[in-house]
């Protein structure tokens, strides 16, 4: 019995996990890549395809979900974490679970931590929009 216990508490754990992340696989994210071609990709497939040649400096404009918010940085859902430095008043009347659309551009990848940063350029700035 224990046993059996232990195998549905593992299954259920995996279920947890995969619907967490289930978000990150789902949405898709309009990256200009250093070519100039348009792509829709989920940050899961960016960070499978990355080049630095390719991706790094791309522009990315997503709709995402905040997870979780700091004085500088936000952390959507879908597996993005944006620099907010600069922006530290507009995105203090931000909470968790509001959906913002994002532009910016791609200054790093973690694959370990499955996050794409995206930050400002030298040209441009991050635009992070509240939509609800």
């Amino acid at each position: 019995m224990k046993k059996l216990s232990k195998i549905v508490m593992s299954v259920l754990l995996v279920c947890t996990l995969a619907a967490c992340s289930s978000k990150q696989s789902e949405v898709k994210a309009t990256v200009i890549n250093n070519s100039g071609n348009s792509e829709n990709m989920t940050s899961t497939e960016i960070i499978k395809s990355y080049s630095k040649k390719k991706y790094e400096g791309a522009k990315v404009t997503v709709t995402g979900t905040i997870q979780e918010l700091g004085t500088s940085e936000v952390v959507l859902e879908e597996g993005f974490v944006i620099d907010a430095t600069g922006k530290e008043n507009s995105i203090s009347t931000f909470k968790e679970g509001v959906s913002v659309k994002v532009q910016g551009y791609i200054t790093k990848v973690d694959s370990k931590e499955k996050q794409v940063y995206l930050g400002s350029t030298e040209e441009h700035s991050v635009i992070i929009t509240r939509l609800s």
